[in-house]
């Protein structure tokens, strides 16, 4: 991650994140309501936990069920990442501390690493949406070419492409690489290195016991099953995730800002999540509970410690205040559209830096 110190412009006293803030917290006593997760989130959790351990009984029976199993798995994972797993990280679950930290975990059970995500999603995306060399989630593989600034090769032209064939390994590439090379930026001069790599590897080593090798030794002439189901788990994981994940930050529209030579932005933190942040479905419930608010992306970007459960009424807050402060508040109506939008934007980076200059116009 870049060493570069980025600067943005102070917040206004009477300015709009005070007075959303403001807003937000006359609700919150007015209603009488916690930040933190509620019983609804908790027997969300409890639900998707259930479902996620009786499908795994269902991969030992073999054939079309052990595949089908996989499948159900590879869509549950997301979800029980999003409701439990990101919110223990921005410690939203509960109020309890130490229940937050427990629940992280849930990232190791389904084959990340819960604290390198945590500090890369908390520490870096969350506070420099956007901005190459400090947002880590922007710092994908050379064959994606997200940011406008990145390096630009020839293949680019078609990432849009051959990108939603590599979006279908997303998380296997996650297990297999991601979480190592993530490890060396973020820990390899930290004190607890060799702890934090000893828990790395601990965490593979669970998941794909459980995950790949259990099955392998139980179903022992059904080899090739297990093996589909294997991968049609990591497809269907890395399909949901990317409906979820490129909806946020990388829509046509995307805006990728760039600091002065001394590191300042020209608008506040507040101001520049709505610039970089684009929400999705707002008004569908389903993909609300399903998705853990992700669809409210805006909201989370500006209030990440307050729980899912309420973003909701916070959006409509955030909406009427960027309109009376004549900020842009940018949504997609549906997942289709917001997918549809990724594309076009993928096209567009796709093109050489200097095409537009070159075009007729």
């Amino acid at each position: 991650m870049n060493s570069q110190t980025v600067k943005f412009k102070s917040e206004n006293l009477d300015g709009f994140y005070a007075t959303l803030r403001k807003r937000a917290d006359l609700y919150f006593n007015q209603q009488k309501l916690s930040k933190k997760g509620d019983k609804l989130l908790f027997i969300k959790a409890l639900i998707l936990i259930v479902l996620y351990i009786n499908l795994y009984t269902l991969i030992f029976k073999g054939g079309l069920v052990s595949i089908l199993a996989y499948i159900g798995m590879g869509f549950l994972a997301v979800p029980l990442i999003l409701n439990i797993g990101h919110e223990a990280a921005h410690n939203t679950f509960s109020s309890s501390p130490i229940l937050n930290t427990i629940l992280v975990r849930i990232f190791n059970i389904l084959g990340a690493e819960g604290t390198i995500w945590q500090y890369k999603h908390t520490q870096s995306h969350h506070v420099f949406p956007n901005i190459a060399g400090m947002d880590m989630d922007i710092a994908q593989n050379d064959l994606a070419r997200i940011a406008p600034t990145a390096r630009y090769l020839r293949a680019h032209r078609f990432q849009h492409v051959y990108m939603p064939f590599l979006y279908l390994i997303y998380t296997l590439n996650w297990l297999i690489y991601r979480d190592f090379k993530d490890f060396r930026l973020l820990f390899s001069h930290s004190p607890r290195r060799v702890w934090q790599f000893i828990v790395l590897l601990l965490s593979k080593v669970f998941y794909f016991s459980y995950i790949l090798i259990l099955p392998l030794l139980v179903l022992k002439g059904e080899h090739s099953t297990v093996w589909m189901g294997f991968m049609a788990m990591q497809f269907t994981m890395s399909a949901t995730t990317f409906l979820v994940l490129v909806s946020a930050h990388v829509g046509e529209s995307a805006i990728f800002p760039v600091p002065d030579t001394e590191g300042r932005l020209a608008h506040t933190w507040s101001e520049h999540q709505l610039i970089t942040t684009t929400d999705f479905a707002p008004e569908n419930t389903f993909v609300t509970h399903l998705f853990g608010g992700f669809n409210h992306h805006v909201v989370h970007h500006l209030f990440p410690n307050v729980s899912h459960i309420h973003y909701p009424a916070l959006t409509k807050l955030t909406q009427q205040t960027a309109d009376e402060f004549g900020i842009h508040y940018r949504c997609f109506p549906t997942i289709r559209e917001s997918v549809i939008s990724h594309f076009y934007f993928l096209k567009k980076n796709g093109l050489p830096p200097d095409f537009f200059e070159h075009a007729d116009i």
